[in-house]
């Protein structure tokens, strides 16, 4: 084994809180252990190549590298073995930065002696280790998009667009989700005419299978490979069998309780209000006052989350409805 031990300086604190003249002597006594280097910023992409480029001219077959945790996470060290040409699984790695601050600045002996220590095991592991082959899986390149809203549209032609097959499912007749319901952004995109477009797009599309008024029953797996089974309208079973899977099932309105006697019989969410202007059963013109109230029996206990579209959603309202009608006094309440 030809072992290469690296240590990152993590700016000045290695030099401030250890012996590094202690420490690469004690580490170069192992026969095995070919030097110690110290570099910095190895948490950055320009330590990361310039670990690299010392990789490839010193050429060693295993490795023990000491930095900060996120200079030696689980992907860092798999980018690094790919550039560097070196099996992740010969890679060793320490935290010295958690042990240093274990000490105070003037314990510098002892943290030393700690960081040797747990660095001689490493070098110790390394030394015995051989590279554990890849295991090698041939997969379904097929692809199952669950939810035929804009999300699971979208999704599907990405994939579709590079070359593999889609199954679409959607439980509706209709694709499009809760686009269906808005017609016009906060920026006056019109919704309905781009939601045409990507249905129109996805429907057309030779590499995408569409199963409307379909559910999902079941889904078995095993590495590479789903076996999926989808119940059609006219209650049939079909087997999609699929490499991926993706749930874009999309969100619905929560269920609010709204005040329903005849005093505040004008109580609507702001999506049923969308849908009432379209059907005509409001008509802003005649409208003196409207009030929003925002975070309605959300942002508290059973509902304690933003749904991050509620605001944009009457910020467009508002907007429209000083268009349609620039005498209507319109309120908003927040809580921010």
């Amino acid at each position: 084994p030809k072992i290469l031990t690296v240590l990152c300086s993590c700016g000045n604190d290695l030099s401030a809180k250890l012996d590094i003249e202690m420490l690469q002597n004690e580490l170069g006594r192992i026969p095995e252990n070919e030097s110690v280097e110290i570099m910095d910023k190895f948490c950055m992409d320009e330590g990361l190549n310039e670990l690299i480029e010392m990789i490839q001219i010193r050429k060693p077959n295993r490795l023990v590298i000491g930095a900060c945790l996120p200079g030696i996470r689980k992907q860092r060290i798999k980018q690094l073995g790919k550039a560097a040409g070196l099996h992740p699984s010969l890679v060793e790695t320490l935290d010295i930065v958690s042990i240093m601050n274990q000490y105070s600045d003037s314990q510098i002996e002892p943290s030393t002696w700690r960081i040797i220590r747990e660095l001689k095991i490493l070098i110790s592991k390394a030394r015995f280790k051989n590279p554990v082959p890849g295991e090698r899986i041939v997969s379904n390149q097929n692809a199952l998009v669950i939810g035929g809203g804009i999300a699971g549209i979208t999704a599907a032609l990405s994939i579709a667009d590079s070359g593999y097959h889609v199954d679409l499912v959607e439980g509706n007749d209709t694709l499009g989700g809760n686009l269906l319901w808005m017609d016009k952004t906060v920026d006056n995109l019109d919704i309905q005419a781009y939601l045409a477009e990507q249905v129109t797009q996805v429907e057309s599309h030779e590499n995408i299978m569409i199963h409307k008024m379909t559910r999902v029953e079941t889904s078995e797996n095993r590495p590479g490979e789903f076996a999926t089974v989808l119940t059609e309208e006219n209650d049939q079973k079909k087997i999609i069998y699929h490499g991926v899977t993706i749930l874009a099932t999309g969100g619905r309105q929560a269920k609010l309780e709204l005040i329903e006697d005849a005093e505040h019989s004008r109580e609507m969410t702001q999506k049923d209000f969308e849908i009432a202007v379209q059907d005509h059963k409001i008509e802003p013109e005649k409208l003196e006052t409207i009030v929003m109230i925002q975070c309605s029996g959300a942002r508290e206990e059973k509902q304690n989350y933003c749904s991050r579209v509620c605001c944009i959603r009457a910020l467009k309202n508002a907007l429209f409805l000083k268009e349609k009608n620039p005498d209507i006094q319109v309120y908003i309440l927040y809580r921010d």
